[in-house]
């Protein structure tokens, strides 16, 4: 499996929504011990389908993105550039929410619900 793509799926709120249920909790933080990890419904694309490919390049490539977003915003010293690359990692980061939301075939109702926690 890439590794930019399970770290998109594993950075995504439906992974964080299965492990606050599914996993165990040390007061507000998760605790992220192997039996929950071995347990995580992660898909597996299968890359001969053209959609499944598509979805799993995209989320490669916005992984990609988000790496180098992530460097900039450590690496400016001025509070304006923070904010300006902060948002745009937000903005990304609810981009691959989204797609990872489809991935897993969620509907409507069940987004709402990850989105809540």
């Amino acid at each position: 499996m890439n590794l930019k793509y399970l770290t998109a799926i594993l950075n995504s709120g439906v992974i964080y929504f299965w492990l606050y249920y599914k996993g165990k909790k040390q007061g507000d933080q998760l605790q992220i011990d192997k039996e929950p990890l071995l347990n995580l419904p992660l898909i597996k694309p299968n890359l001969s389908n053209p959609s499944e490919k598509a979805m799993h390049d995209k989320l490669v490539t916005m992984v990609e993105k988000m790496l180098k977003l992530q460097k900039k915003f450590h690496s400016v010293r001025l509070e304006s550039d923070k904010k300006m690359y902060k948002i745009q990692i937000d903005i990304l980061d609810n981009q691959i929410d989204s797609l990872v939301y489809k991935l897993y075939r969620l509907t409507e109702e069940e987004i709402k619900i990850i989105k809540k926690l």
